[in-house]
């Protein structure tokens, strides 16, 4: 089947953005990644540990479950960092964890244009209006824009406050809403939604 106008467009702008990668033209910064090998410790110290890791500058930290050697569970931690934050994480990694050896990586960080926007967003039920400030993320390639993501937990506010109201919601369908709109008046402050009052008892997507 030969391919569309729309699916050529497509893999052509694919293509230019693997080739902005490779060419170094997105932004990207140095740091260094630590494996660490984890057993013998608790969830609730790995879960504190993950947090402190941020709190000390880690750019992002993960864990996924793994079998040791004589098939003991274990876990295998991720951690990306600035080369500075290196020995003050391993210390940190050997007196809360007991990990005595870790590997480190050269890691080089590559990411696309990422900006924040004020925006109003004001909901319309009946003859109620529920104003909410929100800041929702900017993702953008040359100037194109790829993305927009509202925070999770600001859709958990604006979910809340329509219950009180007596409208349900799922998480999915407020994100799926509310990001749509501000797809369509990407330059508009105040985001405008009407919620549909004669379907909420049946937990339908808001009205745009």
């Amino acid at each position: 089947m030969p391919a569309s106008a729309c699916d050529v467009s497509l893999i052509e702008h694919q293509v230019g953005v693997i080739q902005s990668l490779l060419k170094g033209e997105c932004a990207m910064h140095e740091g260094k990644l630590i494996i660490a090998q984890v057993d013998h410790s608790s969830g609730e110290i790995i879960g504190h540990s993950i947090q402190r890791l941020f709190q000390m500058g880690a750019w992002n930290v993960q864990l996924l479950q793994s079998i040791t050697k004589k098939n003991r569970p274990g876990y295998m931690l991720f951690i990306d960092l600035p080369a500075e934050l290196v020995e003050k994480a391993a210390v940190f990694l050997a007196s809360e964890l007991g990990i005595w050896g870790y590997h480190v990586l050269e890691s080089q960080h590559v990411h696309f244009d990422v900006s924040f926007r004020e925006k109003t967003l004001r909901l319309t039920a009946g003859d109620r209006n529920i104003i909410f400030n929100i800041r929702p993320k900017y993702i953008a390639h040359r100037g194109e824009l790829l993305s927009i993501k509202v925070d999770h937990d600001q859709l958990v506010q604006v979910q809340a406050k329509l219950e009180e109201c007596g409208y349900s919601y799922p998480l999915a369908a407020l994100r799926s809403s509310i990001e749509t709109r501000l797809w369509s008046g990407d330059m508009a402050e105040v985001i405008t939604i009407r919620v549909n009052s004669d379907v909420h008892d049946r937990g339908d997507l808001l009205a745009i």
